[in-house]
């Protein structure tokens, strides 16, 4: 499989060296073109030495540490009394490439210095006992079955001493269902971003991240991801994570799903997803009979949310979600906002009562819109700061569904009110109303008696008339129908 190289190389290269001399070396490192270059403080009792590295003065009380390609490094000896000797850069030079470069002046008065280069490479044919990370695919819905899939793989590393060069190192992987990462130097430890798209032949792509991850292979990490083995069933999930602050989108977020295998009594993070630009999580999940539960983490590995054991019912093919995240806070209290809805159908008056269950001072926004023809058009626009409040939205003569939408930190919540035009029926109870449509039937069928015409007009007037008075149901429709037609065959019975 494959692997990531590390190898240590030195070079100790004795020197002698009187006042004013300019000591210079030749180091060379082959198959690289871009490095790190750390050079450290150096100094002496009674006389020091200076290094100039491609024409820059490194500062005495001070370090240097620089990405180079190729590097000129010269040493100029001082004598402590602020004589400088001429530079040779001609002569003799230092060119490097290599990931870090470290510099260490053992004994300044014959010049010995020892050089470290670490360097970072991709090779192949690593040996087993070099893995610092199995991932083992299996089946989502019967975890101990392995599934084959096409396994991409991208890692982003670091030298722990050099965290501010990155490189990167991808892969791919296919026919079988177990892979590796190896590190050939076994005393080697890395820093890791690992990102893993996978897809299996009967099943959907899924990804596996892991943030600053630490790679060592005397600490070999084996971890399980899932995929599904039909795609029979499923639907798909998506979630936009925004954040409570300012509701913007929140990218750089680590979605994990988790799911309940009951029989066990553990927990499985099935599958894995990180938001963009637009804060999209995706996955794919069963309806109804699954329980689910959802971590939300940062870059760094803080937890932000978890949720209580969720399951899931789509009104459509796709489940859709909106997350409130706040950044991470080592010192912040975990607290939620409680939000309840209610409409008064008599006073046509909406309102949304909240509390902060901490009692802290949190900001809450509420609107109420309505969407015609032209757009949205906002009926109420709300915000509220404290600890608790209530919010009264006035609808009056206002008909059809509203939506309404509360958000605020840890909460997130919309509903569709239905609001209906007032009617006479609301002032008169349900025997007045049967004795009406009574009414109203008997009048179409004698109008059908006399006309055919009168028939078909009454019937219509009716059904507008019980439309006004509340009682507009299928039952009362099919009757007043009945009646008109019985009216009418009554009336062509009559004159033949």
């Amino acid at each position: 499989s494959d692997s990531i190289w590390f190898s240590n190389v030195s070079y100790v290269n004795p020197a002698q060296a009187s006042k004013g001399d300019l000591i210079s070396y030749n180091i060379t490192h082959p198959n690289k073109d871009y490095g790190v270059l750390e050079l450290p403080y150096i100094s002496s009792s009674s006389n020091y030495t200076k290094m100039v590295v491609n024409g820059l003065d490194l500062p005495v009380d001070g370090s240097l540490i620089m990405p180079v390609k190729n590097c000129n490094i010269g040493f100029i000896r001082y004598d402590g009394l602020g004589t400088t000797y001429d530079r040779d850069y001609n002569s003799s030079f230092w060119s490097c490439a290599s990931n870090t470069v470290r510099l260490n002046y053992t004994d300044l008065t014959t010049g010995s210095s020892t050089f470290y280069i670490v360097d970072a490479t991709v090779a192949t044919n690593c040996s087993e006992g070099n893995v610092t990370l199995w991932f083992n695919i299996r089946d989502e819905d019967y975890p101990t079955v392995p599934l084959d899939a096409v396994a991409e793989v991208e890692l982003n590393y670091w030298y722990p001493a050099t965290p501010f060069y990155v490189r990167n190192f991808t892969l791919e992987y296919s026919g079988n269902s177990t892979y590796g990462i190896c590190l050939s130097n076994n005393l080697t430890t890395l820093n890791a971003d690992l990102y893993i798209k996978y897809t299996t032949d009967n099943g959907f792509t899924h990804r596996y991240i892991l943030a600053n991850n630490t790679l060592n292979v005397a600490d070999v990490q084996n971890i399980s991801i899932y995929n599904f083995n039909t795609t029979t069933g499923i639907s798909d999930l998506k979630i936009t994570t925004r954040k409570n602050a300012d509701y913007k989108f929140y990218p750089e977020i680590i979605g994990k799903l988790q799911r309940r295998y009951t029989a066990e009594g553990v927990w499985r993070t099935v599958q894995m997803d990180k938001s963009g630009d637009f804060g999209l999580l995706f996955y794919n999940i069963r309806e109804e009979n699954i329980d689910y539960r959802l971590i939300f983490t940062d870059m760094q590995n803080n937890i932000l949310k978890t949720t209580e054991t969720i399951k899931f019912s789509c009104t459509s093919a796709i489940c859709e979600l909106t997350v409130l995240l706040d950044p991470y806070s080592a010192t912040a209290a975990s607290s939620a906002i409680i939000a309840i809805l209610s409409y008064d159908n008599d006073t046509q008056m909406l309102t949304m009562d909240w509390v902060d269950e901490l009692a802290g001072t949190r900001t809450v926004h509420m609107t109420a819109t309505q969407g015609t023809v032209t757009g949205v058009n906002y009926l109420c626009n709300m915000t509220q700061t404290g600890a608790a409040g209530t919010m009264d939205c006035n609808l009056t003569g206002r008909s059809g569904v509203v939506e309404v939408t509360v958000t605020g930190s840890g909460v997130y919540l919309k509903e569709y009110i239905d609001i209906i035009t007032g009617k006479i029926g609301n002032l008169i109870g349900k025997s007045e109303g049967a004795f009406w449509a009574v009414m109203i039937m008997i009048t179409c069928i004698m109008f059908g008696v006399f006309s055919p015409v009168g028939a078909i007009i009454t019937m219509f007037i009716g059904l507008l008339l019980t439309y006004l008075l509340g009682i507009f149901t299928p039952l009362t429709t099919s009757f007043i129908v009945i009646a008109a037609v019985a009216g009418i065959a009554i009336g062509f019975k009559v004159r033949n």
